[in-house]
């Protein structure tokens, strides 16, 4: 079961791209795996806050509509946000533990 940044690197997943999310003053990272759905608009979504603990998953990155907006796709955030394309290794040296 994956609760931390660490148990999902030891899961090994294939990982498409990886981004970090600024909203409302609050970091959290996504990374994006491979679609795990047939028809999908998007790869699978990973989110992890800033302390590397897992907040959740997506199916689909591209077809998300839940209440938390750290789940949403670009399109969808908030003018205040910011979404930027990071490396796994930034993610790494930016979790605090």
């Amino acid at each position: 079961m994956i609760q931390r940044f660490d148990d999902f690197l030891q899961w090994g997943p294939e990982i498409r791209s990886c981004h970090e999310l600024e909203l409302r003053g609050v970091a959290y990272f996504h990374i994006i795996g491979p679609n795990a759905r047939p028809i999908a608009s998007g790869g699978a979504l990973y989110v992890f806050d800033a302390r590397g603990n897992f907040v959740g998953w997506s199916r689909d990155s591209g077809d998300i509509m839940r209440n938390e907006a750290v789940f949403y796709p670009n399109w969808w955030l908030p003018k205040s946000s910011r979404l930027q394309e990071i490396s796994l290794t930034e993610i790494r040296e930016k979790v605090t533990f």
